[in-house]
């Protein structure tokens, strides 16, 4: 695998410009993945990918015209990681369980379970909520979040699992640039996952890549995949479609099959 930059992207610095545009896309794709349980539940994350689509597709606009203000390919990838963090965060198994569950033992809690005796004691006040009025409109409607004291009580929880999600995930990229080196450059690992944004991101992107006689015939077979299993449920299973899908998941173990089929969609 060639992961090789060119001298002009290697020397060239992120503008502050471009963390800023990726701070602004953080939100409106963090609201999506906490409204679709999807998108975070696949390594190669399909909303940003469609979303490094329309960024090289305008940069291709940008280099012909306005070649200052293009990005560069680790400008690119730079958003791209960002849109993956926030997707992360926002997505299943965080955000979608960790807002809830703060306020989850008080509300559900009964004499039957006994939950304040067994363990209401150990949860720390500022990581929860257990005003019972706050909870009965995050519960049951009919209340609003414009409001100073609800606003004031879930400040202080969501401040610190802010913090704390803040910094497992500085943690984690601070482990991966630390292990680059060893497994990159010495044991040369490949990762199926990152070819597709390094590809589509080379130079800044180019038009080889649309060119590309295999990329249409692989999302052609993706969707017509797709569009049988889907048009055939649930009254007729195509047993061809289903033997098909059947074998892609044992040849690649299911993880790859997986990421090719959410990223064509």
């Amino acid at each position: 695998m060639d992961y090789r930059i060119t001298t002009d992207q290697k020397t060239n610095k992120i503008r502050w410009g471009v963390i800023f545009l990726g701070l602004i896309l953080t939100i409106p794709y963090g609201y999506f993945s906490i409204q679709t349980p999807t998108p975070s539940t696949v390594s190669l994350m399909y909303p940003v990918v469609i979303a490094l689509t329309l960024l090289v597709s305008l940069n291709l606009l940008l280099k012909r015209w306005l070649s200052k203000l293009s990005f560069s390919q680790g400008e690119l990838l730079t958003l791209y990681t960002m849109l993956s963090l926030a997707i992360g965060m926002a997505g299943h198994d965080v955000m979608q369980v960790l807002a809830p569950i703060l306020g989850h033992a008080f509300w559900f809690a009964t004499p039957e379970n006994e939950w304040e005796s067994l363990f209401f004691r150990y949860l720390p006040q500022w990581l929860v909520v257990d005003d019972m009025k706050i909870l009965r409109g995050l519960y049951e409607g009919q209340s609003s979040i414009y409001n100073w004291h609800y606003i004031k009580t879930w400040l202080t929880p969501v401040f610190w699992w802010s913090t704390f999600l803040f910094a497992i995930f500085i943690v984690m990229i601070g482990i991966n640039t630390i292990i680059r080196k060893q497994w990159m450059e010495n044991e040369k690992l490949s990762y199926p996952i990152i070819q597709l944004p390094l590809e589509m991101t080379r130079d800044g992107g180019n038009l080889d890549f649309f060119r590309n006689k295999m990329l249409w015939i692989g999302i052609s077979i993706g969707y017509m995949l797709l569009y049988l299993r889907y048009q055939s449920y649930p009254y007729v299973q195509s047993r061809s479609v289903i033997i098909l899908w059947k074998s892609l998941y044992l040849l690649s173990d299911g993880r790859l099959c997986a990421s090719f089929h959410l990223s064509l969609v």
